[in-house]
């Protein structure tokens, strides 16, 4: 198993930390662990490695200003339910390029 760390772009000025726990022998489906609000996707690691030991690939994310996607001060981070549910679809968007079997 590897992680990779990934970046991806969500709008001009945003940015998400995104982990893609790669597995050694891939059953070909693929899980995307949203965390729970403002929970730091670090937090999920051995659930995704337990997951990518039996063949997933798994991507875990901190939503924007939370965690490694955090580019400004916690008090000055206005992001709302809304942008955190737009940086799940573009976590979503991206295991789908990744794995175009993802239904």
């Amino acid at each position: 198993m590897s992680v990779e760390h990934l970046e991806i772009k969500t709008t001009p000025t945003r940015c998400l930390s995104v982990s893609k726990f790669n597995p050694q022998q891939s059953n070909a489906k693929t899980i995307v662990i949203s965390s729970a609000t403002g929970v730091l996707k670090k937090y999920y690691a051995k659930f995704a490695h337990h997951f990518s030991t039996l063949g997933f690939t798994v991507y875990t994310f901190d939503y924007y200003g939370i965690g490694k996607s955090k580019t400004l001060p916690i008090k000055k981070n206005n992001s709302n339910l809304n942008d955190w549910a737009n940086d799940q679809a573009e976590v979503l968007a991206l295991a789908k390029t990744d794995s175009p079997n993802i239904n």
